[in-house]
C-alpha cells in the first residue's frame, strides 16, 4: 500500500451527512437483517438474519442486487446479532456474533469466524468451515447486539443492550483468545451512557472506523462515537463520547463503514431491506498536509439528522418495535465447531 492510501486510511471523518436511502436488498430470504459489513473489494456487503435462520451469510452489491450466499458448515444460528470484519493472522476474517440473549439467561455466547470468501454470485451458494469461540461475561448473562473488530489488533468489542438502564457496557475479547479450547471470560473496558429511555437507549449495532480511533454505536434512534483509549496498542478504555445520527426509519439494527471510513451504511429488518448511506461532510487532506485534530460533533452542532422523525412517528415506531422484539428466543447453546 502506498503512502497516500495509508494516510487516507488513518484519517477520521469529523462529521457525516444526513443518511439517505440508496437502494434495497432484493433477496427476500434476508428478511431480518441484523448485521452488516463491507465486502473485501468494497463493492458490496455481507449480512445475515436475526434468530430463526440457518447459519448463512448473504452477499449483495451497493444497490442491493444479489451476489449469492455462504453457508457455515457445522454451525447453528441461535441468535446472530452482528457481523464485523478484521485481521486474523495474514487474512481478513468475518466475525459473526451469536450474542443475542433477550432473557439474559445464556450460560455462554458464541463468536464464529471464517476467512472471508468471495461472493459466489447471483443465486449461487457455497459452503465454508469456520471456528467458534465460547464466551461468558464476568458478571452474569446479558443481552448484546453490537460486535466490532479492532482493525489494529484483531481484538473484538461486544456492546451490551441493557433494557433496564440507559447504559451499555463494552467488553473486549483479545485476538489471542482464539487459541483457547476453553470458554473465555470477557473483560469490561468501559460504559456508554445514553440519553432518554426505552428504545432510544438500547444498543443494536457497533463498528470501529478503519483507523481504529473511534467506536461507533447506534440504538434505534440515536448514535454515539467514542474515542478508544489504548495502551501498547491494545484497547483498554473508552474516552470522550459525542452524538451522531444513524438511519432510523424502521427496525434498523445493522451498520458498516465503507470507502476507507468515508461512508457509513445501514440496513433494517424487512423484506427488501432498505440500504441507506451517510457520507463524510469533508474530504481527507491532501498527502503532505497536516490533518486538523479530529473532533466529533457535539449534540448542539447542526450536522444533519438522518432518519429523524416527528414525535408521533417515533411513538408509532416504538410501539411496533416493542411488539416485534417481544417474541421469545431460545437460550440453548449450539454445538461448537472447531
Amino acid at each position: 500500500m502506498n503512502a497516500a492510501l495509508l494516510f487516507m486510511a488513518a484519517w477520521n471523518c469529523p462529521a457525516f451527512n444526513q443518511p439517505e436511502l440508496v437502494g434495497a436488498v432484493e433477496n427476500p430470504a434476508l428478511a431480518e437483517a441484523s448485521g452488516l459489513v463491507r465486502l473485501r473489494g468494497n463493492d458490496g456487503f455481507w449480512s445475515h438474519n436475526d434468530s430463526g435462520d440457518q447459519a448463512r451469510l448473504f452477499a449483495f452489491d451497493r444497490s442491493g442486487r444479489d451476489r449469492g450466499q455462504v453457508i457455515l458448515e457445522g454451525i447453528d444460528a441461535l441468535d446472530w446479532e452482528d457481523l464485523s470484519a478484521g485481521p486474523c493472522g495474514s487474512s481478513r476474517c468475518l466475525f459473526i456474533g451469536d450474542i443475542g440473549d433477550n432473557a439474559s439467561a445464556r450460560l455462554e455466547i458464541l463468536v464464529h469466524r471464517i476467512i472471508e470468501p468471495d461472493p459466489p454470485g447471483k443465486d449461487q451458494t457455497t459452503s465454508v468451515e469456520g471456528q467458534t469461540l465460547r464466551l461468558s461475561y464476568p458478571d452474569g448473562a446479558i443481552d448484546a447486539e453490537g460486535l466490532a473488530v479492532d482493525p489494529q489488533t484483531g481484538d473484538l468489542l461486544i456492546v451490551t443492550k441493557n433494557r433496564r438502564r440507559a447504559i451499555s457496557t463494552v467488553y473486549v475479547l483479545r485476538s489471542s483468545s482464539w487459541a483457547s479450547q476453553e470458554r473465555v471470560v470477557l473483560e469490561a473496558v468501559g460504559q456508554i451512557t445514553w440519553e432518554g429511555d426505552g428504545l432510544a437507549t438500547q444498543a443494536t449495532a457497533a463498528a470501529i472506523e478503519p483507523s481504529g480511533n473511534e467506536l461507533f454505536v447506534q440504538t434505534y434512534t440515536q448514535g454515539q462515537r467514542i474515542h478508544l483509549e489504548r495502551e501498547d496498542g491494545e484497547i483498554t478504555g473508552l474516552g470522550r463520547q459525542s452524538f451522531w445520527m444513524p438511519w432510523s426509519l424502521g427496525q434498523c439494527e445493522a451498520m458498516a463503514f465503507a470507502d476507507e471510513g468515508q461512508s457509513i451504511w445501514f440496513t433494517c429488518e424487512a423484506v427488501r431491506a432498505p440500504l441507506a448511506r451517510a457520507t463524510c461532510l469533508s474530504q481527507p487532506p491532501d498527502v503532505g498536509e497536516r490533518p486538523a485534530p479530529s473532533h466529533a460533533p457535539t449534540p448542539d452542532q447542526d450536522v444533519g439528522c438522518g432518519g429523524c422523525q416527528s414525535n408521533s412517528q417515533i411513538a408509532w415506531i416504538t410501539l411496533l418495535l416493542f411488539a416485534l422484539r417481544g417474541r421469545p428466543k431460545g437460550v440453548k447453546s449450539p454445538r461448537r465447531s472447531l
